[in-house]
């Protein structure tokens, strides 16, 4: 009876490890990796003048968004309609336009009140970017997407969906303000920060 249970033990104790490797291997796997990115320096955050309505990138903010370097691929990238914020995905991410999505709930939190955080009209974006990006990018957004909405409500649909999407790794390209409320700490221009979920 004692030879047996010698015997058994060692394959027992084998076969919990390896049951507990694969659960982890399991959980590791069901993690979705979120990259939230701030956009490179714009205009606004060069000058201090936060009268400019939606702002572009500076030359120092394209040299940030370019050298943006993350080793995870992207299965998508989630993107503020703002001019900086689609300059910052554009130099970031050349090759990968084929996963951005446009969506308003990344605008920043003063978005409607502040003329800096204040975007433009879908229709003036479309030609703005027609050179960079397919007309169809824009058709998630209302004309006046821009307009000032609950940041409470915003934060709350913007976990849901992260949650709800089938995607693993996701980059999401946003603002200072947003960052903050969404991590608990902002971020300096062109930097990212990881959130497991």
């Amino acid at each position: 009876m004692y030879c047996i249970l010698l015997y058994i033990t060692p394959f027992f104790l084998l076969h919990i490890s390896l049951l507990t490797l694969q659960s982890k291997k399991k959980r590791m796997s069901n993690t979705k990796k979120i990259y939230f990115i701030r956009h490179g320096q714009a205009e606004h955050n060069a000058t201090r003048n936060y009268g400019l309505r939606d702002p572009a990138l500076t030359s120092t903010g394209i040299q940030q968004a370019s050298n943006i370097r993350i080793e995870d691929p992207p299965d998508l990238i989630l993107i503020s309609p703002l001019k900086r914020t689609i300059q910052t995905a554009l130099f970031a991410f050349p090759q990968q336009k084929h996963k951005f999505v446009l969506n308003r709930l990344f605008k920043e939190l003063d978005s409607g009140t502040l003329a800096c955080d204040t975007g433009r009209e879908k229709e003036v974006l479309i030609r703005e970017f027609e050179q960079e990006l397919e007309s169809s990018l824009f058709d998630t957004l209302e004309t006046e997407w821009y307009r000032s909405e609950d940041v409470d409500w915003r934060v709350a649909e913007i976990w849901k969906m992260l949650k709800q999407t089938a995607h693993q790794t996701i980059y999401v390209v946003c603002h200072y303000g947003l960052i903050k409320k969404l991590l608990g700490k902002g971020l300096l221009n062109g930097e990212y920060a990881l959130h497991l979920l």
